[in-house]
């Protein structure tokens, strides 16, 4: 699970760059990508969410995730499996408010946007303990040295 969660953030945190003035995001296109993990015969679902200007940059950010999780997965993770990518006008209730950082059952990733290439992303694990979804707070460091956005956990709901 653990090298799960650094392949992506590796992989994220790697992706090509751009250099373009900052832009209000007014009406977002979400880009939604959904893994799968075989941890010793139990099945972790994955979901990175992404928001994007529109349509053509969603794309681009599905593109840059599925190729750095294909060949990231290959070497850390065999187990690891992009089982869909789609961009979205709306998300489900229970993701929508993963963007107001809001507690859910299960701890997640919040990455903000902190430079006009970085997007606004959440990385969410379904089938989780919470004391295993606390794992993924490990990996906030490495990942904050190589992003301008903060990133931290948002830790689970104690309900």
């Amino acid at each position: 699970m653990l090298a799960v969660v650094i392949a992506l953030g590796f992989a994220w945190q790697h992706r090509p760059r751009e250099n373009t003035a900052p832009v209000a995001v007014s009406n977002p296109v979400y880009a939604e990508t959904r893994m799968t993990v075989d941890a010793s015969g139990t099945l972790i679902e994955g979901v990175m969410l992404g928001e994007t200007m529109d349509d053509a940059d969603c794309q681009k950010q599905l593109k840059i995730i599925e190729s750095e999780m294909n060949e990231m997965g290959s070497r850390v993770c065999p187990t690891c499996k992009i089982q869909t990518s789609v961009c979205k006008s709306e998300l489900l209730p229970r993701y929508a408010k993963l963007f107001d950082n809001e507690p859910t059952h299960l701890t997640y990733l919040s990455l903000a946007k902190g430079s006009p290439d970085e997007r606004e992303y959440r990385l969410i694990y379904w089938g989780l303990t919470v004391q295993q979804s606390e794992q993924l707070c490990k990996i906030v460091p490495g990942m904050q040295k190589r992003r301008v956005g903060a990133v931290k956990c948002v830790h689970a709901s104690s309900v």
